[in-house]
């Protein structure tokens, strides 16, 4: 419960519970901003999160999320900025979603190439891994190259399941 949990957050905050974890604190509350929809919101809380002095850790994964929505909402390049200014492995499975995105990010900037090569170099078998495989065939495919696209596109079982554009591509 997002709701419930942003209230509890506040109340342990406005009590002074949280001051050891501020950092760690804004970077939940935005998470959890983002996930109720409220990317503006989210947004304010992670700019002014990265205003301050904050570990590491934080700072990267507060860009993480700035890119996210930045994706989301279509400002490719700001996500990309965000992304580049990561300057270490995210905790967990964030790296792995922050190699996807990054991939994600190229291609809607029509940089297919670039993503095809970043995804090419994926080699953990997270639950993201199908993606950049699917992602990688289709980046292969708008770089010019359907025959290597088609052979990630059929390992994940989705070459039949693409728009006419890629398969006329094919």
């Amino acid at each position: 419960d997002y709701f419930e949990s942003i209230v509890r957050l506040e109340a342990n905050r406005d009590f002074g519970r949280m001051n050891p974890h501020a950092g760690e604190a804004d970077l939940l509350a935005g998470g959890l901003y983002l996930s109720l929809g409220l990317h503006a919101e989210a947004g304010r809380i992670f700019d002014r999160l990265l205003a301050g002095p904050v570990a590491p850790s934080v700072r990267d994964r507060a860009r993480f999320y700035l890119a996210r929505i930045g994706y989301q909402r279509g400002y490719h390049e700001d996500a990309l900025r965000n992304l580049s200014l990561i300057q270490q492995p995210l905790v967990g499975s964030l790296e792995p979603e922050r190699r996807l995105l990054e991939a994600n990010v190229l291609m809607s900037l029509g940089r297919h190439a670039d993503a095809a090569t970043k995804l090419a170099a994926w080699n953990d078998t997270s639950g993201w891994s199908s993606y950049a495989r699917f992602n990688l065939g289709v980046a292969l495919v708008r770089a010019g190259q359907p025959e290597r696209g088609r052979v990630f596109l059929d390992q994940v079982g989705m070459l039949e399941s693409l728009g006419p554009a890629l398969q006329d591509a094919l």
